[in-house]
């Protein structure tokens, strides 16, 4: 918990600072793979998402720029698909679902960039919450609602976080040109690696809902550690 800090008070010093440049947006999208460490690592392996955000970005005419905004992403870090009882008044019939094992990233985040050359190094910092939810369907023909997508919420826990790193930002399309000095529409291609600290939460994982085969019960067993992970990321950022 207190490692969350002073990646809240460093967002929070980058929101206060004084800016007198042009602002310009940018837009993120990016795959990211996560890699849990420490005791996360003996509970899960590893596994891809995808995440983006949106930012404003200071100090344009300056070599060195500033982007301060929002951050998400979203996981699916395990699927079950199993056969349960309906109801205990009819426990001969099952159904078919499906189980998946989720987290919900949400939060600010502020970096640091070279805003010239063919290759641009940056630093990042990021805080925020993580959602960590299970959901089940069902998934069976004879039962399911074609147009319900929704599913039973077995298990959520939301922790806060901080993470740390850096990257590469490759311009590929777009930019200032002698046709169009002007222009700040630029597409980069992103590569980056962050170091997150994710305090202790409560969560499920594939394995963690089991059924009784002498009475038909369902039981749910849950973990709880803390959720300490890096994540490495190829994504697209768009400048305008």
């Amino acid at each position: 918990m207190l490692r969350t800090r002073p990646a809240f008070l460093f967002t929070a010093l980058l929101i206060l600072l004084p800016m007198h440049s042009v602002a310009d947006n940018q837009l993120e999208a990016n795959i990211q793979g996560i890699f849990p460490q420490k005791e996360f690592r003996h509970e899960l392996d590893r596994v891809f998402g995808i995440s983006g955000g949106y930012a404003r970005t200071f100090l344009t005419r300056s070599p060195v720029t500033l982007h301060l905004g929002l951050d998400a992403g979203y996981t699916t870090y395990g699927r079950d698909f199993q056969s349960l009882p309906y109801s205990p008044d009819f426990p001969g019939v099952t159904v078919d679902v499906q189980t998946n094992n989720n987290i919900l990233e949400f939060g600010l985040a502020g970096k640091v960039s070279l805003s010239r050359g063919i290759v641009r190094p940056y630093a990042q910092v990021k805080a925020g919450y993580a959602q960590f939810f299970t959901e089940t369907k069902v998934i069976d023909p004879d039962f399911a609602d074609p147009g319900d997508t929704t599913g039973i919420s077995n298990l959520t826990d939301t922790s806060p976080y901080s993470a740390v790193g850096g990257g590469l930002l490759i311009p590929f399309y777009g930019g200032p040109s002698e046709f169009d000095p002007e222009t700040r529409f630029l597409m980069l291609l992103d590569l980056r690696f962050l170091w997150w600290w994710g305090s202790r939460v409560e969560y499920m994982k594939p394995g963690s809902i089991t059924v009784d085969p002498q009475t038909n019960r369902i039981s749910y067993s849950t973990l709880k550690t803390r959720t300490d992970r890096t994540t490495a990321h190829i994504g697209i950022v768009v400048n305008f």
